[in-house]
């Protein structure tokens, strides 16, 4: 076997073999990770992996039962064991990788005492490190055994390699194994990059005449910078092309798709993809108190342990009423029942199989919808949460298994980890703060988003520059910007750093690691036979970018030379010019001239009986008709409906729900009620019922909010029952549903807020508003516009009551917009409207708009109308909806030109 070993060889690679060819066996290319696993295949030494959260976990155990408050890490461990234990457990590593075994050293000092006696300790292991897999596979080498190696080239200085890593490579030599130092060829000739890299070696550049062999593209952000690369890449030939492509970007990948060229892809992770979110928010939901935007969002994912018409259920329910318990959630559990045993039956299944079923998806179900809730002062107990963990790693193990998706088998390791993570803690409970640190750990990898990947391209594509070991005609450096992590602070004394010397222990001093860093950054452009460019953008994801810091190198040459203008080349020159050079290519753009943007449309047309009416009508859909039909056709007709992410009410919703609901429990207890009883019952209701219909509001910090809010509704409640009183009605019922005939094989439908009734069985419909002002409400009674007033004055009508009037009771701002001046007082009289005649102006509205769409002609209220538009307006009182309306990018009224 003849393998390639360098420091920065770990991924994808150029060449991809030893031997330069695309495939070969027997002709491995290898990093630090791969050369271990390399060697303990070979030896018989390979084992299971531990997570990183695991060794953490299990290093805490360590800590915490040698801790005895005096130790170097007391405090910290105190306030913080999860970081604590990651940190000393970093250092501990290090240890290994400087070749120390964990022996106890003479004279060495606390903390080195403390670290040496922490190896003793526990009785879990840890899982190695790669500093104790070099101590285990020098072990077996001592004893004879031989590799089916004969040959490694090292591409990096072995001078800059880690001790131990010197030490593995003296001792295969030492078995027979040739093992050689791989110098890159010398480019010669007198090109600007031959120039450059011979700087870069250490000799002088002599001169630097901008030939295009080495250019640095200089791009406003990363969108201008792939558009140049892009567009490079498709005009000409790429068979000897490598991109350094760093982490890439989803602009890279968008540029190359729209000219028709493979995708580069990025290697971005992140544990945000859909279902490793499950895990996280599973535990979340389990705080109290309860926080419903977490449920929301768990409902909202698009894989989840719940089926998706369970998901759908809740999710509309906690947009209706944000809690748990409410009336809205007990209609989900009712209508989700009634759905899986309607398909049941459908299946053909038994009573009893159905009832089982029902039993048993109930009770998962409720694992997730209505979990036992715990105080984060408390924290968690670690049963629960492995219970949650178990439960997802079955999910989603079933989930891989169905869908072959490498997602669902993260999910389960993510799953699998943490319960062994916690287990290692060797407690009964967990605080919240270290269940996410632990979390965090475990989900840290996360994955790569599914269109991240690359395609099958003529050119290569590396990581980074240190894995271009070889030579290619072309290297092209995406990215050559950005932050470049720091090495970490020696955490060593000068004492300590002496004392591990002394049992041939030797820390690497920091500058040896940057150097080698820096040398890995060179190895791209050394590599580089023709040409060399690197992309340059001046800001990366709408922030400053730094320059790499091999720029700093390269630039101090050219700016010796006078030749920084000469390298630089500006990105937008590229895009706005018919023709560019960049490099060796000429960049042929044609331009496109400038699509007009469509006009607003007054009228939209569909074929006849297309739009039907609907069995079924209310106040709100009929509203909806007036203001706009397109609206009305979009959302009732063809259910187009928002795709935005599900948001819960605000504050001032939230409160205006919560009052309804103590209204309406108040009312169901009894209709008779004295103003203060009314009052003193309201706030105990209000703190009951809370949890099922508002329950954002018992977050933490809004405590004196909540009390306000608490305070004005009771009070209100008081002033609405003493109204009632001194008006002499009583209440007749909340939440009243009334369903009439509205047209022959239709309906209307309307729910009233509150009725009551006068000794003479007169009905008075009040419907009850939070609202930050009444002036709109008032406005509305005063110009004939109260269409929800007049559709209930209708409904009461047509179920055979006299109503006497209707009106708007604000709770917030205490007030009574009345539409009669009977049965209250006058200074609560709104006067302006005429329910009737609104009503019979709002149904002939209906009905020449419906009888319009029905003959597939749909009008957009919102555009203003032509000179040749006959349409008469039949309710011009009422404006269009748009300031609220979801359909403005789509019928035109946001265009220039529609109506503002």
């Amino acid at each position: 076997m003849h393998v390639v070993f360098g420091w920065k060889l770990d991924g994808p690679c150029h060449p991809q073999t030893a031997n330069g060819s695309s495939a070969a066996i027997g002709q491995p290319v290898v990093g630090p990770s791969g050369f271990l696993n390399l060697l303990e295949s070979a030896l018989g030494l390979v084992g299971p992996n531990t997570p990183a959260a695991v060794r953490i976990a299990r290093y805490q155990g360590r800590l915490r039962s040698h801790d005895d408050g005096s130790r170097f890490y007391s405090g910290s461990f105190v306030r913080d064991a999860w970081a604590t234990a990651k940190h000393i457990l970093a250092w501990r590593d290090e240890l290994y990788a400087s070749g120390w075994q964990g022996q106890q050293i003479e004279s060495a000092g606390p903390r080195l005492e403390t670290m040496a006696s922490l190896e003793m300790a526990g009785s879990q292991p840890l899982g190695s490190c790669p500093g104790e897999r070099i101590h285990a596979i020098l072990e077996v080498l001592t004893n004879g055994h031989d590799l089916p190696v004969e040959t490694i080239d090292v591409v990096s200085s072995e001078e800059r390699l880690p001790l131990m890593w010197r030490r593995l490579l003296a001792r295969l030599r030492a078995s027979g194994i040739t093992i050689r130092a791989l110098e890159p060829s010398v480019n010669t000739g007198d090109s600007d990059l031959v120039a450059i890299q011979c700087a870069l070696r250490g000799d002088k550049a002599e001169k630097f005449v901008g030939d295009g062999s080495l250019v640095i593209l200089d791009a406003d952000d990363e969108w201008q910078a792939a558009d140049a690369v892009a567009a490079w890449l498709s005009s000409g030939d790429n068979r000897e092309t490598v991109i350094v492509r760093g982490n890439g970007c989803p602009a890279l990948d968008a540029a190359c798709r729209r000219l028709g060229l493979p995708r580069p892809g990025w290697t971005e992770t992140s544990p945000q993809r859909s279902a490793l979110q499950v895990l996280p928010l599973a535990l979340e939901i389990l705080w109290d108190p309860l926080e419903p935007a977490r449920i929301l969002e768990f409902l909202s994912l698009p894989r989840s342990p719940l089926p998706p018409f369970v998901s759908r259920r809740f999710v509309r329910a906690l947009m209706d009423e944000p809690g748990i318990g409410g009336e809205r959630w007990i209609e989900a559990w009712q209508d989700c029942i009634r759905d899986l045993t309607g398909w049941r039956r459908a299946d053909g299944l038994d009573d009893a199989a159905i009832e089982s079923e029902i039993r048993k998806a109930q009770d998962e179900w409720k694992f997730w919808l209505e979990p036992q809730r715990f105080r984060r002062s408390d924290g968690i107990p670690v049963q629960r949460v492995q219970d949650v963990c178990h439960r997802i790693a079955q999910w989603s193990g079933g989930g891989a298994q169905r869908d072959r998706d490498y997602l669902f088998l993260t999910a389960a390791a993510h799953s699998s980890a943490l319960s062994e993570s916690i287990a290692a803690l060797g407690v009964s409970h967990i605080p919240a703060i270290q269940l996410g640190r632990i979390i965090d750990a475990v989900t840290a990898e996360g994955a790569s988003a599914p269109a991240a990947t690359e395609e099958a391209a003529p050119w290569s594509v590396v990581d980074a520059p240190g894995q271009v070991w070889g030579t290619a005609d072309t290297v092209v450096w995406w990215g050559f910007s950005g932050d470049v992590s720091s090495p970490p602070r020696q955490p060593w004394s000068s004492a300590e750093i002496a004392a591990l010397a002394a049992v041939d222990a030797h820390v690497e001093p920091i500058e040896d690691a940057v150097l080698r860093e820096a040398a890995s950054w060179r190895q791209a452009l050394l590599g580089a036979r023709s040409r060399a460019i690197l992309i340059m953008p001046r800001r990366l994801r709408g922030e400053t970018a730094t320059p790499h810091p091999l720029w700093h190198e390269i630039f101090a040459q050219l700016e010796l030379l006078q030749a920084v203008t000469k390298a630089r080349i500006p990105a937008q020159a590229i895009a706005i010019g018919e023709t560019a050079r960049l490099g060796d290519r000429e960049i042929k753009r044609q331009g496109i001239s400038p699509l007009a943007l469509p006009t607003a449309r007054r009228r939209w047309i569909v074929p006849a009986s297309t739009i039907a009416r609907r069995p079924i009508e209310s106040i709100t859909s009929i509203k909806t008709m007036i203001e706009c039909p397109l609206a009305w056709a979009l959302n009732y007709g063809a259910r187009v409906r928002p795709g935005a992410l599900n948001v819960l009410p605000d504050d001032a919703n939230l409160v205006g729900i919560l009052a309804h609901a103590v209204v309406e429990n108040l009312f169901a207890q009894r209709k008779t009620w004295l103003p203060q009883e009314a009052a003193s019952a309201s706030a105990k209701m209000f703190d009951s019922l809370v949890v099922q219909t508002a329950a954002p509001l018992l977050r933490l910090g809004y405590a004196v909010e909540y009390e306000r809010a608490k305070a004005r509704v009771s009070d209100s409640i008081r002033l609405l029952v003493q109204m009632i009183s001194d008006a002499g009605l009583t209440v007749r019922g909340c939440e009243e549903e009334v369903v009439v005939a509205f047209a022959p094989g239709q309906d209307f439908e309307g729910y009233l807020d509150l009725v009551l009734e006068d000794p003479k069985g007169r009905s008075v419909v009040l419907d009850l508003k939070w609202a930050t002002r009444d002036k709109y409400r008032r406005e509305e009674v005063q110009e004939g516009r109260a269409l929800q007033l007049a559709g209930y004055t209708w409904l009461e009508e047509q179920a055979g009551r006299t109503p006497l009037g209707a009106g708007y009771f604000m709770l917030r701002q205490q007030s009574l917009l009345f539409t009669s001046p009977y049965p209250f007082p006058a200074a609560h009289h709104v006067p302006g409207s005429d329910l009737k005649q609104t009503w019979a102006a709002l149904r002939a509205a209906y009905d020449h708009r419906m009888e319009q769409l029905e003959r597939g002609d749909v009008l957009v209220r919102g555009v203003e109308a032509g000179t040749d538009d006959t349409d008469v307006d039949p309710m011009p009182q009422v404006e269009p909806g748009c300031r609220f309306c979801d359909y403005g990018s789509l019928c035109g009224a946001s265009i220039e030109g529609g109506r503002r």
